[in-house]
């Protein structure tokens, strides 16, 4: 594999450190050094992996660091499963930071296809609010049920009818009871994109949920969402301050810089862009272990 180096602690860095007072905990220390060890830039890339989980830090990590978000999506993959039980809380981060991202960034929408093909839906937590099993405990900062739909409803939006089969969505029916008009409106929408409604019908189904005035309102809501997305699209594109892969003959770790010898096992640096890795097949792997 050749030896790529990403700078990463001038402008990228410095913008997300001052983006929360979490962010500038975290990366502070990072940043007043003069050496990164190479435990330092896997202290850093796992710190952003974390930050990535916050929905309000999502879409500038992604904008700043756009060649680094598969690696950081992949280390988030690893975290939610890692010890063989499934961090329920972590899982809900990831789903709603990568909603806010898979507008605009071409490598989450393959990432999240393949996420999603053996673990829960974004909406897990109704199923398991409605077993007799032991209940799931979450984090301090539970994420809303509305951030949860919204989310459900971005990938819709992005892949119907992967999503419409992949997930039952019959658990997600009552919420149109729900008291919070947010979680209702999402959830409407949700169905009325996997019962495949026309316009008509989607009209007339929202109109038994929502009076005039919230109908008019969601509907510039959604109008207002949708430029905001293509801002977004338009400062990943057109960023200035954006790092990109450079191949280094010399293998030198220089300061502020990552390198690709320091990405996670399940991606690899081809030609400067992050690709998702191969696993093994299950022969292969059972042959190896034979061995």
């Amino acid at each position: 594999m050749e030896h790529l180096f990403l700078e990463v602690a001038a402008a990228p860095l410095r913008l997300i450190a001052a983006k929360n007072e979490k962010s500038r905990s975290e990366l502070g220390r990072f940043l007043v050094k003069q050496v990164w060890t190479p435990q330092d830039r896997q202290c850093v890339l796992n710190t952003l992996a974390q930050l990535l989980l916050d929905k309000d830090c999502a879409a500038l990590i992604g904008r700043q660091l756009r060649p680094l978000l598969l690696d950081l999506l992949e280390r988030n993959a690893e975290a939610i499963k890692a010890g063989g039980q499934v961090s329920h809380d972590l899982h809900e981060r990831l789903c709603v930071s990568m909603s806010r991202l898979v507008g605009s960034h071409p490598d989450v929408l393959p990432f999240a296809l393949r996420y999603f093909k053996d673990t829960s839906p974004v909406f897990q937590r109704l199923f398991l609010e409605t077993s007799d099993a032991n209940p799931v405990r979450y984090g301090r900062r539970r994420m809303k049920l509305r951030d949860l739909m919204e989310a459900a409803h971005r990938f819709l939006q992005q892949e119907q009818s992967v999503f419409r089969d992949l997930w039952d969505w019959s658990v997600c029916v009552p919420l149109l009871r729900s008291h919070d008009t947010l979680v209702r409106w999402y959830t409407a929408n949700c169905l009325a994109l996997v019962t495949c409604m026309n316009e008509e019908h989607k009209l007339s189904f929202l109109k038994k949920i929502f009076n005039s005035e919230e109908l008019i309102h969601f509907r510039l809501r959604l109008l207002e969402e949708a430029q905001l997305q293509d801002l977004e699209k338009a400062l990943v594109l057109a960023n200035p301050d954006a790092p990109l892969w450079r191949k280094d003959k010399e293998l030198q770790y220089p300061t502020g810089h990552l390198v690709s010898a320091d990405l996670c096992s399940r991606v690899t640096a081809v030609c400067g862009v992050l690709l998702p890795g191969q696993p093994p097949a299950a022969e292969e792997q059972v042959r190896w272990h034979q061995w």
